[in-house]
């Protein structure tokens, strides 16, 4: 059970960690891959952030 526990807490770790990147692949934003890398390389909670932020926001094609 020990194994299983843990084993689940890795995995929630992972997904809220690549959030930015899910929402970015999700919403198809045109710089998707350049957040992931952010995502990827920024292991500070200010680039995760900036990551995320950037993930939600308006998408050019809708600003214009």
């Amino acid at each position: 059970m020990d194994t299983f526990l843990l084993i689940l807490c890795f995995v929630v770790v992972i997904l809220i960690y690549f959030f930015p990147t899910i929402i970015a692949f999700g919403r198809k934003h045109n710089y998707k891959w350049l957040i992931l890398i952010l995502n990827l390389f920024g292991a500070t909670g200010i680039t995760w952030l900036i990551a995320l932020v950037w993930a939600v926001w308006p998408r050019d094609d809708f600003l214009n």
